[in-house]
């Protein structure tokens, strides 16, 4: 059946609508972000990959960008949801952003972000009780960890060792995430382990990320101040 012109023009307006929502909470996110000094250690050229802190603004636009193809994709998001055609939420303010780039194309193929532990809160704040870790320890949360096109376990593995070094030179002795049960055994191998006492939830955010929702979820760790020898052999 053919949409009418009023179902149509309704469409339409949804869809500026959130377009115009959308714009307002980035231009929000741009305009309190406080972009990190970069570290000696960045950049570096690994498999004829570069790894970077984002600095500015363009760079971190092409971040969304990148989420939001690689999330539609996957088909994690709707992208009728995202007129902007990039992803982002309001903790990428409070957050330090990494991203890797391929020499041979100049296109973004990784990225990751660490949501530092500000008046903000993390994001899985809204999903598990971490006080037992904030109370004890300085922490931030690992999100948004992304290789594309899929199958490059290398990018992956050396964003990470991006983001474990940025963590130790600030004093940051816990990461903390939240993952699917089912990918369990994929992230004790990176050593991101099962907080004790363990912790699980449901997924609740029905509007993004849809097909997390039918998966329990469960807090996990890396200790960086444990790690340190598993940390210099990502590189």
């Amino acid at each position: 059946m053919t949409p009418s012109i009023e179902t149509l023009a309704e469409v339409e307006l949804l869809t500026e609508d959130k377009k115009i929502q959308q714009q307002s909470i980035l231009e929000e996110i741009l305009d309190s972000i406080q972009f990190p000094q970069k570290p000696d250690f960045l950049p570096f050229i690994k498999d004829n990959n570069y790894f970077n802190i984002i600095t500015n603004q363009e760079e971190l636009l092409e971040a969304f960008r990148l989420r939001f193809v690689a999330y539609s994709e996957a088909g994690y998001i709707n992208p009728n949801n995202y007129p902007l055609g990039m992803e982002f939420d309001k903790y990428d303010a409070a957050s330090v952003h990494f991203l890797a780039r391929s020499l041979a194309t100049g296109n973004p193929v990784g990225y990751v972000r660490l949501i530092l532990d500000t008046p903000l809160g993390l994001h899985l704040d809204d999903l598990i009780d971490v006080l037992d870790y904030r109370a004890e320890y300085r922490i931030c949360e690992m999100s948004r960890m992304i290789s594309y096109p899929k199958g490059q376990p290398h990018i992956n593995k050396r964003i990470r060792y991006a983001t474990y070094m940025w963590a130790q030179m600030f004093d940051i002795q816990k990461i903390v995430g939240i993952s699917l049960e089912r990918d369990k055994e994929s992230f004790d191998r990176k050593l991101f382990v099962p907080m004790r006492p363990y912790r699980t939830c449901a997924f609740s955010d029905e509007k993004n990320f849809g097909p997390l929702i039918s998966g329990q979820m469960y807090g996990n760790i890396f200790h960086l101040d444990q790690n340190k020898q598993h940390i210099l052999s990502l590189w």
